[in-house]
C-alpha cells in the first residue's frame, strides 16, 4: 500500500530543491450517495511559486507514487515560467507547520436522510398553517489530502446531507420561504430545524392576517428585509468586499481599514467554525487553521480576508480563507460564514413600528457601490397595520453604504443558511446568518408601487 502523505514529503522536497519557494499538493475526492449507488471524482493538483510567478496544474485521478507527483509538479512550473512575474512574494509569518487529521459526520447515511425527512414532516405539520416541499435532498463525503513544501499535512474526511426546503402557507400559497441546510449531525440539524420552522411560521403568520388592499394611495416610509434578503447584501458588500484577492476582482476593493461603511447596529464576522455546517472547516483548502475573524465593528470595517498567495503579496494577515471548488480549482480568497450580530428587535416590534413599510421577500439585480435591485413577493404594512402582497415588482435604487448607514433596527435571532456564490468561474457553498433588518426610505428611489 503506497503511503501518499510519504510519497507527497519526498515530491515537494524535490521542489523545494529544484528552486520553488513554495509549493503545495492537494487530493481531492468527492463521492455522491444515491440508495445503493455511489459515485466519485477525484484528482489532485500542485500549485508552486517559481520564478517570480505562480504555477497551477491538474490531474483528474490521484497520483499515488512519487514519479506522478513530481511530474504534476514539474508541469505547474513549466506554467509558471510562462507568465509574466507577478507581485513579490514572501511566505506569510502567521503559516506553520500543521499536521492533523479530521473526521466528522461520518455516520450520516441514507437511513439519517429519512430520519431528517420525516423530522421536517412532522415539525411542519405542527405548525398548523404551513406545508412543504424538498427541493433536493443529497448525501456526499469530501476526502481532501494537504500538504506543503513548509511541512504542513492536513487530511479531512467529511460526510454531509444538504437539504433544499421550500415552506409555503397553507391558506395563502403566495407566502412562502425557501431556505437550504447543510448538516453533518443529526443532533444539531433537528435543532437549527426546530428554531427555524418555528421563526418562519411565525413570520408567515405575521404576514398573513390580513389580505385587504393596504397600499394604496400610501407611500412607503420603511423597508424590512427578510433574513434572506438581508444575507443577501451583507454577503455581497461585506462577504466579497472583504476578501482581499490579487488581482483584485471584488467591486468594493479595497475597503481600507477604519472606513465607516453601516449604521453602529451592525456588527459583521466570518466563521468557519460553526458546529456541523457545510460552509465551515477546520482547515481551509491550503491547510491553514481556521479562526472567526470580525469584519465589520459596529459599522466600521476592520479586516480583509486573504489566503496564502495574497497575504505573502500584499504583506496582510493570512486568515485561512483560501478555498477551491475541486482539485481542478485555483484556491481563491472565498467567505466562509458570515454573521451579523443580534440586535435588540423582536420581528413583532419591528412590524409593529414600521407602519407603511415594505417587506423585502426576493431581491434580485445588482449590489455593487450602487444598489439597484428587483423585488418581487414583497408585502406592503399600511399605517393601520394591514398586510397586502404586492403582485407587482418593485425596484430599489440607491447608494448601498448609504442604504447600510440607514438600518435602526437589527432583530434579535439569527437565520442560517446556505447559498451557492459563484466567483471566477467557481461554484461554492457559503453560509450566511441574519436577522431582518429595518431602515427607512429616504435615500432610496422605490419605483413599481
Amino acid at each position: 500500500m503506497v503511503d501518499i502523505e510519504h510519497e507527497c514529503a519526498l515530491s515537494l522536497d524535490w521542489a523545494t530543491k529544484s528552486g520553488c519557494k513554495f509549493a503545495d499538493l492537494r487530493f481531492h475526492r468527492v463521492t455522491y450517495f444515491s440508495g445503493n449507488k455511489r459515485e466519485s471524482k477525484q484528482g489532485v493538483y500542485a500549485r508552486v511559486y517559481y520564478d517570480g510567478s505562480w504555477g497551477f496544474f491538474y490531474y483528474d485521478r490521484i497520483q499515488r507514487k512519487r514519479e506522478g507527483l513530481i511530474r504534476t509538479i514539474r508541469s505547474a512550473m513549466k506554467i509558471a515560467k510562462t507568465k509574466p512575474l507577478a507581485q513579490k512574494f514572501e511566505i506569510p509569518s502567521e503559516l506553520r507547520a500543521t499536521t492533523d487529521e479530521v473526521e466528522k459526520g461520518l455516520n450520516c447515511n441514507t437511513e439519517t436522510v429519512k430520519e431528517i425527512l420525516n423530522y421536517i414532516q412532522g415539525l411542519v405539520q405542527n405548525t398548523g398553517v404551513l406545508h412543504h416541499d424538498v427541493r433536493k435532498c443529497q448525501l456526499k463525503e469530501n476526502l481532501i489530502i494537504i500538504q506543503n513544501s513548509i511541512g504542513t499535512s492536513i487530511r479531512t474526511r467529511w460526510r454531509f446531507i444538504k437539504i433544499d426546503l421550500s415552506l409555503i402557507h397553507n391558506k395563502h400559497l403566495d407566502i412562502r420561504q425557501d431556505f437550504s441546510i447543510t448538516f453533518s449531525s443529526i443532533k444539531e440539524a433537528k435543532r437549527y430545524l426546530t428554531d427555524a420552522i418555528r421563526d418562519i411560521s411565525e413570520t408567515m403568520n405575521l404576514l398573513s392576517y390580513s389580505r385587504k388592499r393596504a397600499y394604496r394611495n400610501e407611500k412607503p416610509k420603511w423597508l424590512i428585509f427578510s433574513p434572506t434578503t438581508a444575507g443577501t447584501i451583507f454577503h455581497e458588500v461585506c462577504g466579497h468586499g472583504s476578501e482581499a484577492d490579487f488581482p483584485a476582482s471584488s467591486t468594493f476593493f479595497p475597503m481600507k481599514k477604519g472606513t465607516e461603511i453601516s449604521s453602529k447596529e451592525i456588527s459583521v464576522f466570518d466563521d468557519p467554525l460553526l458546529s456541523n455546517l457545510l460552509t465551515s472547516y477546520d482547515y481551509d483548502d491550503e491547510g491553514v487553521p481556521a479562526k472567526r475573524k470580525v469584519l465589520v465593528d459596529h459599522g466600521v470595517f476592520v479586516k480583509q480576508l486573504s489566503n496564502i498567495m495574497t497575504a505573502g503579496s500584499m504583506n496582510i494577515e493570512l486568515t485561512g480563507n483560501g478555498r477551491a471548488q475541486d482539485h481542478r480549482s485555483f484556491p481563491f480568497v472565498r467567505m466562509s460564514n458570515i454573521i451579523i450580530s443580534p440586535g435588540k428587535w423582536t420581528m413583532e416590534k419591528i412590524i409593529e413600528e414600521s407602519k407603511s413599510a415594505i417587506y423585502v421577500n426576493q431581491l434580485y439585480g445588482n449590489i455593487s457601490k450602487t444598489f439597484s435591485s428587483v423585488c418581487r413577493g414583497s408585502y406592503f404594512v399600511n399605517s393601520h397595520g394591514e398586510v397586502e402582497r404586492i403582485a407587482n415588482s418593485i425596484i430599489l435604487h440607491g447608494d448601498t453604504f448609504d442604504i447600510l448607514k440607514n438600518i435602526d433596527a437589527v432583530e434579535n435571532k439569527i437565520y442560517l443558511q446556505s447559498v451557492d456564490c459563484i466567483k471566477g468561474k467557481q461554484r461554492l457553498e457559503v453560509g450566511i446568518g441574519c436577522g431582518h433588518i429595518r431602515l427607512p426610505t429616504a435615500n432610496i428611489v422605490v419605483k413599481g408601487m
